[in-house]
Parts: structure tokens; sequence; C-alpha cells
């Protein structure tokens, strides 16, 4: 089974002085412990990578190369179509 991770749990586990690091980190150590898959999107993937250069200064390279991204499957969306909803 795998684990869905947002902006939120992303940048918490990323930021020491973000309101629940601790905990955060602690759980991603023991998805990737125990083996189990965790997945995202590009969108949050961008978004958390925007939120860590905007609000504590990082370089997005360095945020990518850096050991936590690597551990993450992104999935994306289906395609949406303008005339016929949803698209594969």
């Amino acid at each position: 089974m795998s684990v869905f991770a947002d902006t939120s749990s992303l940048y918490a586990a990323m930021v020491r002085t973000e309101a629940g690091h601790s905990e955060s980190l602690a759980v991603f150590e023991d998805l990737l412990n125990s083996g189990r898959a965790i997945q995202t999107t590009n969108y949050v993937v961008l978004e958390t990578v925007a939120l860590l250069q905007h609000r504590i200064g990082l370089d997005p390279s360095e945020i990518l190369r850096s050991r936590s991204f690597p551990s993450l499957r992104s999935v994306g969306f289906p395609k949406i179509s303008m005339t016929g909803g949803l698209g594969a």
C-alpha cells in the first residue's frame, strides 16, 4: 500500500522550525524504513519547492537534489479535455 504526501507534510518534514516537524519527519522515516511507497503529484512538489524557496530562501535545485525528494514517486492527474471531461 502506498501513502500520499501533501505539501504540508513535506514542508513540515523539511523545515526544523515548522510545527509538527519531528512528527512528520518520524512518519516519513518509518514509511521509508518499512518499504512503503510515498506518492505525490508534480503539483505538490512544485508547491513545496516554491514554499521552501519563498519562506526560507532555499535554491530549488538544491531542494530537488536533497535526499527527501528522490524517495517520492510522483503521479500525474488525468488530462482534462474541455469538451470530453476526464481522459487518459
